[in-house]
């Protein structure tokens, strides 16, 4: 061992195999051989610190060693030093810098791929009226995230009411899974953390069927000013000995609680109006994909179980969403959620209540976009604990209903993809021609005093991606394009229902709102359509 130490090359050597040694038995021993990111990230890591070694002592030694001595050699001596050491020292510094400083890129470039699934993306999609970031999780195998662009190109073609191009049944279905818009029914944002994890990281073949067949956009917050507000309150008045009273400080806030948004705007009725900037960057991103499948969860009295559609009949007279939604698809959906509710012995209804009348819910708005949206209602614990009329019921309970009916969400989109996407290629092919019988062909508007009017509605109706053109003064909005079915609900008044009670809001003519005078063109074959732009 001696004669080994004293030779410079047998050490190195010695080192080395030692060094692969170590590094067959952790690999072998552990049964986790496999050439993958943990192995290069350790031979990398290896190599770097090796080269580091060798580059700060050949530091120290030409700062503290030869340098500082160079004075006290003969000048007979010196040559050795500049000729044959020096050289020889400097190519080693120059080199154990360069591999140092490699291999340390390389490193740090793993450790951030490990740190960054290969199966996410996160994007930041705009900010609320408090700058809290409002962020997008797009999920998906890495393929797909690798082709996103192409996908969507060809996702999007599908909603243009002129295209004829064969769908393509390989391409991946397009979810976008919404939570939270209720800041105080916090289930569902909880959920979303667990659904993400899930998606991202569970390596079972059922999941990555997932992900290789869809592209899941996941909005874990939609309104987070108002989830701040509720968890700030819950988590002040939360007692160390969880307290099921309901009479609690904990499960009864104070106005103006976290429902709402910063100026207490409900954003649930805000998808139509888009009016905060929560639901207009919302819209902006929604019309950028067209998703094939939507959700919205949400929270409701704690007496209450948990409720997923089909809702009650739509109480228009002539709803603008094709029955095939309601009568179809939905119960399509309902199968999943029974299913995975069943499991685990929980109560549930559906059609009992609540409806998709009013066009402006996260749970109806994509149904007039060629979507099937989905609303789930669970029970509120309205804190981490509290008594019902069947018993207790907790924070995670609640979370957990929420987190079955996101996977069976995907579950179900995936299934049912090629059927998804038909409709949606359908319901826009129908909007050039839905209401072609109808005698108004188009909507003229326009306020000669007050361009700032023009410009609100005008900026509303390019929200939601609705042609508007100029005629001189006036504006026209003809019905027959892609957004016929929006043309209707910002032009029209419907005032009659097939009942007289139903879930919400029965008025919703944003030209009435607008205080915008609509007539309709007296010579509509005589209209110049030139393209108007802001």
């Amino acid at each position: 061992m001696v004669n080994i130490l004293q030779s410079l090359s047998k050490t190195i050597h010695l080192s080395l195999i030692l060094s692969i040694v170590l590094f067959l038995g952790l690999f072998f021993g552990g049964g986790d051989w496999a050439f993958d990111r943990l192995f290069w990230s350790w031979l990398f890591r290896y190599f770097h610190v090796a080269a580091g070694i060798m580059w700060i002592g050949l530091l120290w030694y030409f700062n503290f060693v030869q340098v500082p001595n160079m004075s006290k050699i003969t000048d007979e001596q010196k040559p050795a030093i500049t000729k044959v050491i020096a050289p020889s020292a400097l190519f080693w510094f120059r080199w154990a810098a360069l591999v140092t400083v490699i291999t340390g890129l390389i490193v740090a470039y793993l450790n951030y791929l490990s740190n960054n699934s290969d199966n996410a993306q996160i994007i930041e999609y705009g900010k609320s009226h408090e700058g809290r970031k409002l962020v997008m999780l797009t999920v998906s195998s890495s393929s797909n995230l690798n082709n996103i662009g192409e996908i969507q190109r060809i996702h999007l073609k599908y909603t243009n009411p002129e295209n004829k191009d064969k769908i393509d049944n390989n391409l991946p279905i397009i979810i976008n899974l919404g939570y939270g818009v209720h800041g105080n029914e916090p289930s569902s944002s909880e959920a979303a953390m667990l659904t993400a994890y899930t998606m991202v990281a569970s390596e079972s073949n059922k999941i990555k069927k997932f992900r290789d067949k869809s592209i899941i956009f996941i909005d874990p917050t939609i309104n987070p000013d108002g989830r701040d507000r509720h968890s700030q309150w819950a988590n002040q008045y939360k007692s160390i000995n969880l307290v099921s009273d309901e009479n609690d400080a904990e499960h009864n806030e104070s106005w103006p609680r976290g429902r709402t948004n910063h100026y207490w705007f409900d954003l649930n009725r805000d998808w139509l109006l888009g009016i905060n900037p929560e639901s207009e960057n919302k819209l902006k991103w929604f019309h950028s994909w067209y998703p094939n499948v939507v959700t919205d969860f949400h929270e409701m009295g704690t007496n209450s179980t948990y409720f997923f559609e089909p809702m009650k009949p739509n109480a228009s007279l002539k709803p603008l969403i094709p029955d095939e939604n309601y009568s179809v698809l939905s119960p399509i959906f309902a199968k999943y959620y029974s299913k995975a509710l069943d499991s685990i012995g929980s109560f549930y209804y559906t059609k009992e209540s609540f409806d998709e009348t009013y066009p402006g819910y996260g749970s109806s708005y994509p149904d007039v976009q060629g979507a099937i949206a989905i609303l789930f209602e669970q029970g509120s614990s309205r804190g981490h604990l509290q008594e019902t009329n069947y018993g207790t019921i907790s924070f995670g309970f609640t979370i957990r209903n929420q987190y079955l009916s996101s996977i069976a969400t995907v579950e179900a989109a995936v299934d049912n993809k090629n059927l998804l996407r038909d409709y949606q290629k359908r319901f826009f092919s129908s909007s050039v021609t839905e209401f072609s019988s109808d005698k108004t062909k188009a909507y003229e508007f326009g306020d000669l005093y007050d361009m700032n009017r023009n410009k609100a509605f005008i900026d509303k109706l390019i929200l939601h991606n609705i042609k508007v053109y100029r005629n001189k003064e006036k504006f026209i909005v003809p019905v027959k394009q892609q957004q016929s079915r929006m043309v209707k609900n910002f032009f029209e008044t419907y005032d009659k229902y097939v009942d007289s009670v139903f879930y919400d809001a029965s008025a919703w003519s944003v030209s009435n709102l607008s205080l915008i005078h609509i007539s309709e063109p007296t010579r509509q074959e005589a209209i110049s359509y030139a393209v108007f732009c802001l």
